[in-house]
């Protein structure tokens, strides 16, 4: 949330000296990136640079993962009759739904891309 609220600090400021000054062209308006360049955002910014690209490289992240996680969460906090199956067996059998390789591939690079 923060984020977006230096990110349009950043554009209200931009636009406000925009309109001051009444030059609302692309070289005026440029001055956004520059806002954002001096401001706590821009190092997240560079830091994740490649998080996107990741995520929408790799289909499972929205279609796979969150039904697979919310079924783990389900089976890990459900309090049911019969006892708790242990923590190292629901990751194992969740880890095998979602396929284990194509799960450490999607890792791996989402790692990567911190």
């Amino acid at each position: 949330m923060d984020l977006a609220v230096t990110s349009a600090q950043a554009a209200a400021a931009t636009l406000a000296h925009a309109h001051r000054h009444n030059d609302f062209s692309a070289a005026s308006l440029a001055d956004y990136r520059q806002q954002l360049e001096h401001s706590t955002l821009w190092p997240l910014m560079e830091q994740y640079r490649h998080l996107p690209a990741t995520l929408l490289n790799s289909p499972h992240w929205f279609s796979r993962y969150p039904q697979l996680s919310s079924d783990f969460l389900h089976d890990l906090f459900h309090v049911g009759a019969q006892p708790s199956v242990p923590l190292r067996h629901l990751l194992w059998r969740y880890a095998r739904k979602a396929g284990l390789w194509q799960l450490l591939k999607d890792l791996r690079k989402g790692t990567r891309s911190l």
